[in-house]
């Protein structure tokens, strides 16, 4: 009884480290990159509180700098657009052998500035309000909380 008694297979097979099994979660072939246990927020609650207060501000601090990117380019690309479509308007015609090419680079000009004022359009709702929405209401909720 001074040793224990082998083991079969199965129990081999089944203390296999799961780094060792590829397609398992902690499966990685760099052992110095972080796994997504190591960025847990239980982690940093169980650690230190300091680090999630960090990690939120820093957060906070991004969400309202990304909003504040896509409103400036919303902006440009809507006072982009206005005048590329500004330009456009009241040209002279040539009577020449130009015309037609001239006329055909007024309406491509013209075509990418209503693009460009769909893309801000876009920008705006899509991107830009969403944003604005979730901002307020993240405020009212911290302020009702």
């Amino acid at each position: 009884f001074c040793c224990p008694p082998p083991k079969t297979n199965k129990q081999k097979q089944s203390e296999r480290p799961s780094a060792a099994i590829p397609n398992s979660p902690r499966h990685t072939h760099d052992t110095r990159t972080t796994t997504m246990s190591d960025l847990s927020f239980a982690n940093d609650l169980w650690d230190s509180f300091e680090s999630v207060i960090t990690r939120m501000t820093e957060g906070k601090t991004f969400c309202q700098d990304f909003f504040r990117f896509f409103v400036e380019i919303s902006k440009i690309t809507k006072e982009f657009g206005t005048k590329l479509a500004a330009l456009t308007k009241n040209r002279g015609a040539d009577t020449g052998s130009t015309n037609l090419a001239w006329l055909a680079c007024l309406q491509e000009v013209e075509n990418m500035a209503n693009k460009t004022l769909k893309l801000a359009d876009d920008i705006t709702y899509r991107v830009y309000n969403p944003i604005e929405v979730h901002l307020r209401d993240t405020k009212k909720t911290k302020q009702k909380g």
